[in-house]
């Protein structure tokens, strides 16, 4: 009887070892496939973030040329708004001709 009972109990941690080793198998895989897949985006990547086309003094000194052209661009619409405000005469909007017609 403990003999029977002895096997029983092999048997059921047999089968619960076997359980556990296809569930490691299936979590192996997805993980390697994600990993697979890590590895292809990081491949990506690699031309365009780390062996980048500019140095950060480039992009910074480009960044403030256009800064400086943006402002340049500014003052001559803040010069030219002004001038053509006293030069042009006021023209209604669609709203206001359409209140002064009442």
């Amino acid at each position: 009887a403990r003999r029977i009972k002895e096997s029983e109990m092999k048997d059921q941690e047999r089968k619960r070892i076997l359980e556990q080793q296809a569930d490691m198998q299936d979590k192996h895989k997805t993980v390697s496939g994600e990993k697979e897949a890590t590895e292809q985006y990081l491949k990506d990547l690699q031309p365009a973030c780390v062996d980048g086309d500019s140095t950060y003094e480039q992009r910074k000194a480009d960044r403030a040329t256009v800064i400086e052209a943006l402002k340049k661009a500014q003052e001559i619409l803040q010069t030219n708004k002004g001038a053509s405000e006293e030069l042009a005469p006021r023209k209604q909007s669609f709203l206001q001709l359409r209140g002064s017609r009442r």
